[in-house]
């Protein structure tokens, strides 16, 4: 029996009565909230001060709070907290230095970040330091040089040398029978045009095309473009069945016309393939008998007649990359591929384009070892064939490209154009007068066709694999070169390069302006080695131009690129961001005949009234 205990104070009369034990979590509980509310005031005790205040003495900094990353890493965020709720906005963080932006890698993915919306050029990074760059069709194109050189570029359009890169025009290579291109072509232009793609003149190819095309059985309504084509040089062309074709198109209408060729040819993309399975029920098809070369239908069709003639199986085969888009009609077999990235092509305008050229490129020889050419005296030999090399060093020391034929193509392979280079910018000199003559040299034309590796896509990629690059050119230029200016022994090791030349009249409208105006050349070149060849020409004294100077040299020769009926002229007038209101003479004249002859486009009454 428990008798209660009582206090001192009930013999006072108190009714106050402790009890002999005491539960512990009744007091632990009230002592934790006790605890909790002690944290919580001494974490956020109730002062006037902000939290770079209350830091120490020696652990406070000069403007902390304008720069939060002045304060201790664990008090940032609670400091940019209470600048927002002032309504005061921390300074915004320093930029990188430029010394750490130019590091290598920096560098470069800062290259690959900006090229994601506009393709740049191979000599993009030349110009971007000297030229007002625009975003036209997809590409970072250069538009006007910084400098004021509008009179300076038609001076050297007329009498001097102006080049241009214009590696933005699309190559789209067409394989197949030649009696399905001329048929398909056939569908996207008109004999009132001129002289179609299968043309005589073009099947050699010694010179290059042009064409212009309107929708599939459209014409003269519905115009495309016009497009620049060659055809692949044979030995035999009459003889082959198969050939190949490139057409140069211009990229605010490329899309377009590459619709309107896989339209006519019946064309699909080959990044995605349905390819038979090998026929075998018992097992399955392990994953490296896929990566091989796939069955045949027909091999596959003969398995299943032994196996009591089973369906067939099939499986999709996808390109995880594909750099050149191709297409193909397995039934007609014949074959496009848009070849992007892999060549470049510069237009060389003006009378002493000539010798820019022949100063800048000197055709590779095994036989000889300084590579100099003889003096070709072709008075001694009339009539007599060239070997392609002499031909075109002989065709370059001619006065004007308006003295050679039309749309002539010329293929050399040179020696690396860095062996070429002069110390400094100087004008290339003229040769003499005397030494070629025109007339015989067109009776000296070469055998054999103009043939290059530059056709040979393998040949392309294994060619601008194995070229030397700049940075290491240089390392080894300043380790063997005693003498400034001396050529190196390793120089000698430089695999060669192969070049197309094409010929360029210029303007044929004596009326309109005087006859060769804007002859030139224009030069294609294998990828990596754009720059290469661009800053020896600009060494020699060639004056680069952009799209300001494209436009007028055009508009100076009475050529409009840009016919306003035409797909590529409204790509164009979206990209500027205008429509074309003001129109040549001739293009109102053609408009007005158009509207005559019931509503057909510019370029068919152009070619209608022509014929």
């Amino acid at each position: 029996m428990s008798t209660q205990k009582l206090e001192y104070d009930a013999s006072l009369g108190g009714e106050v009565a402790l009890p002999s034990n005491l539960p512990t979590y009744h007091y632990a509980s009230g002592a934790l909230n006790e605890i909790k509310t002690m944290i919580a005031e001494a974490q956020k005790p109730v002062s006037s001060k902000l939290i770079f205040q209350s830091l120490p003495k020696h652990m406070r900094r000069r403007a902390m709070s304008h720069h939060p990353n002045r304060l201790p890493r664990k008090y940032r965020s609670a400091h940019k907290c209470q600048m927002a709720k002032a309504g005061n906005q921390p300074v915004a963080p320093k930029r990188p230095s430029r010394k750490y932006r130019r590091r290598a890698k920096n560098l470069m993915r800062e290259y690959m970040r900006r090229q994601r919306n506009h393709i740049w050029l191979e000599t993009h990074i030349w110009h971007a330091k000297r030229f007002h760059m625009i975003d036209r069709w997809g590409y970072r194109l250069a538009y006007a040089s910084c400098d004021k050189t509008y009179r300076a570029c038609y001076r050297a359009s007329s009498e001097h040398c102006l080049v241009q890169d214009i590696s933005f025009y699309s190559c789209v290579q067409l394989e197949g029978s030649l009696d399905q291109l001329r048929t398909g072509f056939g569908r996207l232009t008109s004999p009132e045009c001129g002289l179609g793609i299968a043309a005589k003149t073009y099947m050699s190819g010694r010179r290059e095309g042009s064409i212009q095309l309107f929708a599939d059985s459209k014409y003269p309504s519905c115009a495309l473009q016009r497009v620049l084509f060659m055809w692949r040089p044979e030995q035999q062309p009459e003889n082959q069945t198969r050939r190949t074709l490139w057409l140069w198109l211009h990229p605010a209408g490329a899309e377009a016309t590459i619709a309107q060729l896989i339209k006519v040819f019946q064309l699909k993309s080959t990044k995605q393939e349905r390819l038979p399975l090998p026929y075998d029920t018992d097992a399955l098809v392990p994953s490296d008998a896929l990566s091989k070369v796939p069955l045949s239908v027909e091999s596959v069709e003969q398995q299943a007649e032994g196996s009591n003639k089973q369906p067939l199986r099939f499986w999709t085969y996808t390109k995880a990359f594909e750099r050149n888009r191709s297409y193909a009609n397995a039934d007609t077999g014949l074959q496009m591929v848009h070849i992007k990235h892999e060549l470049n092509r510069f237009r060389l305008t003006g009378p002493r384009a000539q010798c820019v050229l022949a100063a800048s490129l000197r055709a590779y020889r095994k036989d000889r070892e300084d590579g100099a050419p003889d003096d070709l005296r072709l008075g001694d030999t009339p009539g007599q064939a060239l070997e392609p090399a002499d031909y075109c060093e002989a065709a370059l020391q001619l006065s004007s490209p308006s003295e050679l034929l039309s749309n002539l193509i010329l293929s050399v392979n040179v020696v690396d154009p860095r062996l070429q280079r002069p110390s400094k910018r100087s004008k290339a000199a003229k040769p003499a007068a005397s030494l070629v003559n025109a007339a015989q040299l067109h009776l000296s034309q070469p055998k054999q066709p103009p043939h290059s590796d530059l056709w040979d896509p393998e040949f392309r990629e294994r060619l601008s694999k194995q070229m030397m690059a700049q940075h290491k050119y240089n390392q080894l230029r300043s380790l063997h070169a005693i003498v400034p200016g001396q050529r190196c022994d390793f120089e000698d090791q430089l695999q060669p390069l192969p070049l197309l030349l094409i010929q360029r009249p210029g303007s044929q409208q004596a009326q309109y302006k005087r006859l060769g105006y804007a002859a030139g050349w224009d030069v294609i070149v294998p990828a990596r080695y754009g720059m290469v060849l661009w800053q020896t020409l600009i060494m020699w004294g060639a004056r680069p131009g952009g799209l300001r100077e494209f436009d007028s040299v055009a508009r100076e020769s009475g050529i409009d690129h840009y016919l306003p009926d035409t797909v590529a002229a409204a790509g164009n007038a979206d990209s500027q961001g205008a429509s074309c209101s003001i129109l040549p003479a001739a293009t109102q004249q053609a408009l007005q005949l158009s509207q005559a002859v019931g509503g057909q486009s510019i370029c068919g009454a152009m070619a209608f009234a022509s014929a």
